[in-house]
């Protein structure tokens, strides 16, 4: 039986549209700057609307690894779907209104 759960969650950032996506869509900004200092990212292969990464994170000392394939779309929608790892066939989706 397929278990999930499903987030939502809006916030307002007061910046103009393109740098907001800009900086979401930007994994080395993220890697270089430690945006997210409990997380450890490795980019596989990248291209304009397309990434594959590895991410570790540390959840009750367990070690997490996944491998996400990102897609952006024209729109500007982001889209992660962990194709390997803890949480495989899990995603994230960032959506810029």
């Amino acid at each position: 039986m397929p278990r999930f759960a499903e987030v939502h969650q809006e916030e307002w950032i007061a910046a103009p549209i393109a740098v907001v996506r800009a900086q979401f869509a930007d994994l080395d900004h993220h890697i270089m700057a430690n945006v997210h200092p409990k997380l450890r990212f490795g980019v596989l292969e990248q291209s304009q609307r397309h990434a594959r990464f590895v991410q570790e994170a540390r959840l009750l000392g367990i070690r997490q690894r996944d491998v996400f394939e990102r897609t952006i779309a024209p729109n500007g929608r982001i889209r992660d779907v962990s194709v390997d790892g803890f949480n495989k066939g899990g995603s994230v989706d960032f959506l810029l209104r």
